[in-house]
């Protein structure tokens, strides 16, 4: 067979089997929207800032400014040191004393990150996990556990003030994976199987009936 395919061709063949290409993309979309609508999970993330600061009152006039900057510059130190065990195995009994929660000081670990605002004396403590009342508990013992212990792990800190704490109501949430897109990509992949589908068996057939002419 020698058959060349024009492009009026392949738009005949959609047009005539559009049916099935359509019936392929709505397959293909309800199966992977569902599988994602299956999978689907919620991620809560608590939130609280501490202020780690000198009292420029104490200083010379000229010197505020600078005591100001060095404290700004020494906040990503402040956070790399706040990631210690030490931090971690202090929050551990806050949880337990406190919040009445028990807790692997590695699973706090994990559910926890510390990041130094650019150029200011704020750290955040960001928890997250699967339970609203879980990640808020994590976020207040672990910004007590850095107020507490940051101190005895480096010298000349300053005064360290806790913001507001964490609360339910202030709690962000991402759900995923997104039904909409796995639904959106799933009918995207449905067109070009059914595509494949249709052009192949046209092609098939095309192929015998001239083999027997």
């Amino acid at each position: 067979m020698n058959h060349s395919y024009t492009l009026m061709d392949f738009c005949k063949l959609v047009l005539k089997h559009i049916l099935t290409i359509i019936i392929f993309a709505l397959a293909f979309g309800i199966l992977l929207g569902g599988y994602a609508k299956l999978k689907q999970t919620t991620t809560y993330s608590a939130h609280r800032n501490i202020v780690v600061s000198h009292n420029v009152d104490k200083v010379n006039a000229k010197d505020k400014n600078s005591r100001v900057l060095a404290d700004m510059q020494m906040m990503t130190t402040y956070t790399k040191v706040a990631d210690d065990q030490a931090i971690y195995n202090k929050a551990q009994k806050i949880l337990k004393n406190k919040y009445h929660l028990k807790m692997d000081t590695q699973m706090i670990k994990s559910a926890v990150k510390m990041e130094s605002e650019p150029q200011t004396v704020i750290m955040s403590v960001t928890a997250s996990g699967k339970k609203e009342g879980k990640v808020v508990k994590i976020a207040n013992a672990t910004s007590l556990a850095i107020k507490e212990e940051l101190p005895t792990l480096i010298n000349n800190t300053g005064t360290i003030k806790l913001l507001s704490p964490a609360i339910k109501s202030d709690l962000k949430s991402t759900t995923g994976p997104s039904a909409k897109k796995y639904a959106v990509l799933g009918v995207a992949a449905g067109l070009f199987v059914g595509l494949i589908v249709v052009f192949g068996r046209y092609t098939v057939i095309d192929s015998k009936e001239s083999q027997n002419k």
